[in-house]
């Protein structure tokens, strides 16, 4: 098995970016969902704003500046705001939204990976910037065709799904259709099953949700119980959580990819 594609996705929820290689740093690989909306450099590009906005990273700070608590999902994640040139770019493209923020991970303050869905030799070293539980999202390149055959089942009139819906870091070739179900340890080290959001109903290039929910019912219909801790729960993909040892290294596109340990999962609720 190899890796097929990498990708990092530098603000939460925003479109993601494919590379042939990236480093591992402290929280997943580098620059990914450093970056969160509130109500080098990164630069944002959005239809129908002819200018582009950009952000200097690492951010130098001011005498004056205090990072303040961002919330992802009912958890405060201290971050610091971007400033007024940020929130004035977005807000034109947010249009009718008002007073929207660009907040950056205060690299001060660590957040802990979800200890439910930590190796526990990873608890209390793993920790992410933005993502929802994990530092990275894995999934098999032969997983997606196959979701998506059964979404236009449903209704064919939705979009291909393809990769960024789904919102990997890491797309592995070579096997079959969620032989990732199984994988506990891999080469990069850590994994756990990853209970999908609202993220695959949305067209990234257009910016639409699909309001029949067809995604979410058709993931619903056969990949609710895949991890018995959470049988309530659609899977698709892993969160993985990588060793210290490996921060610094880089990943590439063709590196192979080693199953150390498979098993059932059965996340603690």
């Amino acid at each position: 098995m190899r890796i097929a594609q990498l990708f990092v996705y530098p603000v939460k929820s925003c479109k993601g970016i494919a590379l042939q290689e990236a480093r591992l740093d402290d929280y997943s690989l580098e620059f990914d969902r450093m970056w969160l909306l509130t109500e080098g450099w990164l630069v944002l590009k959005a239809p129908g704003v002819e200018e582009e906005l950009r952000v200097r990273f690492p951010r130098e700070p001011s005498q004056d500046d205090s990072s303040y608590p961002a919330v992802v999902f009912e958890e405060s994640v201290w971050a610091f705001d971007e400033g007024e040139e940020a929130s004035t770019w977005l807000s034109k493209y947010l249009y009718p939204l008002h007073g929207v923020r660009l907040c950056v991970k205060d690299t001060a303050t660590p957040r802990y990976s979800d200890r439910k869905y930590s190796p526990d030799d990873l608890k209390g070293w793993s920790q992410t910037a933005f993502p929802d539980l994990t530092p990275l999202l894995v999934c098999t390149a032969a997983s997606i065709p196959d979701f998506d055959r059964l979404i236009h089942a449903r209704n064919p009139d939705l979009p291909t799904l393809d990769t960024l819906n789904v919102r990997p870091n890491i797309v592995v070739e070579g096997c079959y259709a969620y032989a990732e179900d199984r994988w506990k340890v891999v080469t990069l080290h850590g994994c756990r099953l990853m209970i999908r959001c609202q993220m695959p109903c949305v067209d990234h290039v257009a910016g639409k949700m699909d309001r029949t929910w067809t995604t979410l019912k058709t993931l619903m219909s056969y990949r609710h119980g895949v991890d018995k801790g959470v049988p309530w729960q659609a899977c698709f993909a892993l969160g993985m959580a990588h060793a210290k040892e490996c921060v610094g290294r880089t990943v590439r596109v063709g590196d192979f990819v080693e199953v150390v340990e498979e098993g059932d999962f059965e996340s603690a609720e």
